[in-house]
This record gives C-alpha cells, structure tokens and sequence, in this order.
C-alpha cells in the first residue's frame, strides 16, 4: 500500500545496467569498470590494514578468479594474528598481488544461469586450498557462471589426497545448493574419490560420510585424468582460465543408484527394523538414568526416493560389499 515511483529516479528497458559494483546486462555479469580501475592503480600495501582494504576490495570480485583463496595465501598470510603491522613484502607476495591485478584487468566476464539447461560443476584440491567452477553450455559453448575457492584449516592439510577431493566435492555442492539442488548436474574431478563408495573396501570413514553428505543431490560423476585436465587443476594450484570439458568419460553409477541398493540390501537383512528402543543405565556418581551407548554403533542411510533406515554394525556382515562398516 502506498507503494509509489519516480520517474526522475527509474531506469527502464535497458540493456544493461550497474548495480551493486556490476555491469549487468546482454546475460553477462562484469566488474564496474571503475571498481577495476581501482584495484589496477593501488599502490603496494605497507601495513597489514592496506594488505586487508587491498583483499577486501579485490575478493569482492572472487566469483571472477578461479581459485581465488589459493592465489591471495601469500597476502592473507601478512595479516595473520602476531604478524606486525608493518608488513615485510615478499617475491611472493609482489607476484600475487601483480597476479589478482591482472585477474581482474584481463576483462573477466562471468554468464547469467540460466536454470532451463543443465549444470557442470569442477571441482579441484591442492595442499592449501579447494576450488571449483560452476559452468552451463549456452549456445552450444561452456561459459562459468561463478567461482569459488577457500583456504584449507592447518587440520585439513593433513588430510590424505583422496580425502582432500572428496572434501573439495562435498565442500563444493553445498556451497553451491541454491543452483543444484533438486536438478540434475554433472560433476567433472580428475580424481573421482566417489567412484571408490563403489567398492567400499577401499576407502575409509571421512570419504564415507563425504559421499553420504550428497545424497540430496542428483548428478553424474565424469572423470578425467589430471595429466589431460588442466582447466579443473587450475582451480587450486595455479591461476589460470578454464578450457572445456572435451574428452571426459562416463562414469558409473549415479549416487542416487548406489544408496537406493545399499538401502534395499539394509531392508532385506534387518526384515524392516527402521527403529531400536532406547536402553537407559545408571550413570556413576549422580544417579541419573542416561541414555545406554549402544553396544554397536548404528548407521543412518536414507535417499530421497526412500524413508531412512538404520543398520546395527552387527549384521553388516553380510553388507560388507556395499557400504564398509563404520563409525560416523
């Protein structure tokens, strides 16, 4: 009600517009040319508070770099608790911060999606950061939508190769959600750690729960060897462009395909049992009755297209093919 506009301040049919630090129009998304001009003429930091106003006005535009987290390290590293204000400059602090220049003069130029055609999603891990890029084929060529990045915590650094893209994947598709979720998409790695939940022999508890994390999710994993996948190994090692997706294989089975028969197998063995009752036990000391710890630790599965169900440890046996007994 009362809800009123003035034409002196409207902007109407235009092709394109700037709006929030953008060029918007034509289906495209670019920087604000004036915003470029600023990080192009900054002058080199001395302090940590220029280095933080520096990364604070480059990582506005982070959706336009790939593997931006990796490539500020150097710079975000002067501005750790404990460093003194007057930064020491580096080499490698003088070529990331050449490079960011660089990355945000060359022209970025990011697609609007568009939610009618499907989506490809790239996903890479490095030992200091995780990248990925969301693509869409638009008259018949891939152009990104968006990238994102982050730096890894000291603890995820020690985390094995396979468990690092596994985190990168699960890190990725969340992140990404609002453009993935109830659709179809296809997820290029050039590791493919989700392929192992195929043999779940072979690979251990954190790459489990990794892979349980995107149940919610429909898509088709496509591997391609890292040797011939620059484009997504570039995500989160070095700064480069992306190429396309020519030459990726199938993979087999889907997620959605793998749960829905572990958790028929689950059916079948435990007869229908989707609950177990509480046991309650005496607690030292204080006398309370406290929920008992399980004497095998349960399981919870569930699929989209299926209600959850819960497996006893105990009569895993003969499940030891289709999902590795485990501890959440």
């Amino acid at each position: 009600a009362g809800l009123t506009a003035n034409p002196q301040k409207c902007h109407l049919v235009l092709h394109e517009a700037k709006y929030l630090g953008y060029q918007v129009g034509r289906g495209l998304i670019r920087p604000q040319e004036t915003k470029v001009e600023a990080v192009r003429t900054a002058p080199r930091p001395e302090t940590k508070t220029q280095v933080r106003a520096f990364l604070g006005l480059a990582g506005y535009y982070r959706c336009f770099i790939p593997n931006f987290s990796s490539l500020a390290a150097p710079l975000t590293d002067l501005t750790r608790k404990g460093q003194p204000e007057k930064i020491q400059w580096t080499p490698a602090a003088e070529e990331t911060f050449q490079r960011i220049k660089t990355a945000l003069t060359s022209e970025p130029v990011l697609r609007a999606p568009d939610f009618s055609c499907p989506f490809l999603l790239q996903t890479d891990a490095s030992d200091t950061g995780l990248g990925a890029a969301l693509y869409q084929v638009q008259e018949g060529e891939e152009h990104p939508i968006l990238y994102i990045s982050r730096k890894l915590i000291p603890g995820e650094r020690n985390y094995a190769t396979v468990e690092k893209e596994a985190l990168a994947i699960k890190w990725a598709v969340l992140e990404l959600r609002y453009y993935l979720l109830d659709r179809k998409f296809t997820l290029v790695t050039d590791h493919a750690p989700l392929q192992w939940m195929a043999h779940a022999k072979n690979t251990n508890t954190r790459v489990t729960r990794r892979f349980l994390a995107l149940q919610d999710f429909h898509f088709e994993v496509r591997h391609r060897a890292g040797a011939a996948n620059a484009n997504t190994r570039g995500l989160s090692q070095i700064w480069a462009a992306f190429a396309g997706l020519s030459g990726v294989t199938p993979h087999p089975p889907p997620i959605s395909t793998l749960l829905s028969h572990i958790i028929h197998r689950a059916r079948t063995t435990l007869g229908g049992v989707t609950s177990i009752p509480r046991i309650h036990q005496r607690c030292p000391g204080n006398g309370r009755a406290t929920p008992a710890r399980p004497h095998h630790r349960l399981i919870g599965l569930s699929c989209s297209s299926s209600s959850s169900v819960l497996i006893s440890r105990k009569d895993t046996a003969s499940m030891e093919n289709d999902l590795q007994r485990t501890e959440h």
